[in-house]
């Protein structure tokens, strides 16, 4: 380690509290002892991940820790503390919370706090901060009046501001709790009529946990400045959304964009993409003025399900690069007007192909909430509802595929050699580096979930009620459990066997694997589609057989991602709208936004470029 050159980050404030001597047999890890400066030296590389310019071949270092924290060597019982031939366990102190660190990685998204210029303790992404807030949240909603608690020594602003700010860690599945109450009633309907009805084992979970909450559920609502149907959302479990884009079937698949969604007629019972009628533009270029379509559901695919064919002409070019204008010209000087009519086509579909490519490598943010930007060392970190990525909207709330963590890919975890690991997007997040020669920063932050089967003693009530807080997380474990629950109607001895079978080997649930977790927007795969909605769509007579074998294939095997999809193409990163993504592959005017959706160039008082 000390022959490594490293470049110092320096912090310029702390929270720590000092070691409280909570912790028996422990003694300081020393200035030069090489466990500290490993510590020192993850945290400037995960500082470098998070906020640096890639192509930087630097290698960052904590200059020190934060002042008030201590790493500190816990030794067992049965030896001394001064004994140096036993090497004990190194763990950080000083959190106001009197919670220690166990890693570096584990203190990252602290140090990125401390780096912000955010004091409310509710924005940090750290185990012992969410503990901190939810114990003071606790304390708070348990007081018999209305009069202020008394803040916590050393919890610093969010002990008084636990319940009235908008919030990271606690808020998104808050914001959910209530939108997705209705949702919820008309999906156990559905199963009711798809499957026997399954026990709901997270009810009372969630009931508990949404009444001390409901003072900040209320100013959540009130701050909130777009519901998912003013987003062009049907449903947050849908598959179709506004402004993306999907395939459709013509006389052969083509790609388009969705320019808007109307019902068929009133809508009742739960609002299924089979309910509405699909406006697309047919993506190409402006200059062939095709006209739009109306299809159905079934008609269409999402983005990720086929790759898109290359273009050998076009091969490494973005859409930008090419003069589709000449292209077009040229094709139109054949004195054959039928050849002419069939190379146009051919040139449309290879536009199509290269704007489709070169709209997946960018993104396009929205709804910014101006009440929860930040300015820190270095960096400036803006938070927003949602984002054009790639093909796909997203907005927080949602659930995206993320890589799984090294744990789950060791090997076959239940019964799945390709384990379905889905992130709950609670915030989206643009860092923005003072530096202009440096790039900004697309991060989603969440809870890492892995879809698996486990014993019903082994499953933590509180962890499967969050993670059901979301339409599509309850609406996949909710019919995979129908299914096994189903099996006992099949037991020909009537005697529960193929109950006790079925429920040996647990049930479906959504497992926490990464919290807090951070992702770029390189390492998000696409949205996470509900596996038997999307098998509706995409393959109605298997999704029957496979409910009929109950084993639903998981919805990771079924689509590609975006880094698949991306066909060599330089990546674009931001551009200011979701029209300026798309550029001429659609005839101009084409596309409006819903209410609910308001772009960069909305909040900068002009027009963006069109």
């Amino acid at each position: 380690m000390a022959t490594q050159k490293y470049y110092p980050v320096h912090l310029q404030r702390s929270d720590g509290q000092g070691y409280q001597n909570d912790a028996e047999n422990s003694e300081p890890v020393g200035q030069k002892d090489d466990r500290l400066t490993r510590w020192r030296a993850v945290i400037g590389s995960h500082l470098k991940f998070q906020l640096g310019d890639p192509t930087d071949k630097k290698v960052y270092i904590l200059a020190n820790l934060p002042d008030g924290y201590e790493l500190r060597e816990i030794k067992p019982k049965s030896a001394s503390a001064s004994d140096k031939s036993v090497v004990g366990n190194v763990y950080l102190f000083g959190h106001p919370s009197g919670i220690r660190y166990r890693t570096a990685g584990e203190f990252v998204p602290h140090v990125l706090w401390l780096i912000s210029a955010s004091v409310d303790r509710n924005d940090c992404f750290c185990q012992p901060c969410m503990d901190l807030v939810k114990r003071e949240s606790r304390q708070v909603s348990a007081s018999a009046t209305p009069v202020p608690q008394a803040p916590v020594p050393g919890a610093g602003r969010g002990a008084t501001q636990a319940l009235p700010s908008v919030t990271a860690g606690s808020a998104p599945a808050q914001q959910q709790a209530q939108q997705t109450q209705q949702s919820q009633q008309v999906q156990q309907a559905q199963h009711a009529q798809q499957t026997p009805q399954q026990p709901q084992h997270q009810q009372p979970q969630n009931q508990q946990s949404q009444q001390p909450q409901q003072s900040q559920q209320r100013l959540q609502q009130q701050a909130a400045a777009s519901t998912s149907s003013d987003m062009g959302i049907t449903s947050l479990s849908n598959i179709f959304r506004i402004a993306e884009l999907v395939w459709f079937r013509d006389r052969a698949w083509r790609l388009g964009i969705i320019l808007s969604i109307r019902p068929k007629a009133t809508i009742q019972g739960t609002p299924n993409d089979s309910q509405y009628i699909f406006t697309l533009a047919p993506l190409g270029h402006a200059g062939l003025r095709k006209p739009n379509v109306a299809k159905e559901a079934a008609e269409m695919r999402p983005f990720l399900t086929f790759s898109v064919p290359d273009s050998p002409k076009f091969h490494g070019k973005s859409f930008t690069d090419i003069d589709w204008t000449g292209e077009a010209e040229q094709v139109r000087h054949d004195p054959n007007p039928a050849k002419v009519q069939q190379d146009l086509e051919v040139l449309g579909l290879e536009a199509s192909k290269v704007a489709a490519r070169t709209i997946n490598n960018c993104f396009s943010l929205f709804n910014k909430q101006e009440n929860r930007a930040q300015s820190g060392s270095g960096f400036s970190m803006d938070f927003y509802g949602g984002v054009f990525l790639g093909a796909e909207m997203i907005v927080v709330g949602d659930s995206v595929r993320v890589t799984p963590p090294p744990k789950l890919t060791g090997g076959p975890e239940g019964g799945d050699d390709k384990p379905t690991t889905v992130m709950r997007v609670d915030d989206i997040v643009l860092l923005v580096p003072h530096a202009r020669n440096h790039a900004v920063d697309l991060q989603f932050r969440g809870v890492v979930y892995h879809l698996t089967r486990q014993a019903e003693h082994e499953i933590d009530a509180a962890s499967a009620a969050e993670s059901c807080s979301g339409p599509a997380f309850k609406e996949e474990v909710d019919l995979r459990n129908s299914l096994l629950l189903s099996s006992s109607d099949d037991d020909p001895g009537g005697g529960g066997g193929g109950y006790l079978e079925a429920r040996a080997g647990g049930r479906w649930t959504w497992k926490p694997v990464e919290k807090p977790a951070f992702r770029n927007d390189d390492h998000i795969h696409g949205r996470f589609y509900v596996s038997h909605k999307l098998m509706q769509i995409l393959m109605p007579e298997e999704l029957q057989k496979a409910v009929q074998s109950r084993a639903l294939p998981q919805e990771s095997a079924l689509l590609n991602t975006r880094q698949q999809n991306g066909g060599g193409l330089p990546y674009a990163g931001r551009l200011l709208d979701r029209r300026t993504c798309l550029g001429l592959s659609i005839n101009p005017g084409a596309l409006n936004m819903p209410a609910g959706v308001r772009e960069e160039f909305q909040a900068q008082g002009g027009q963006a470029a069109r």
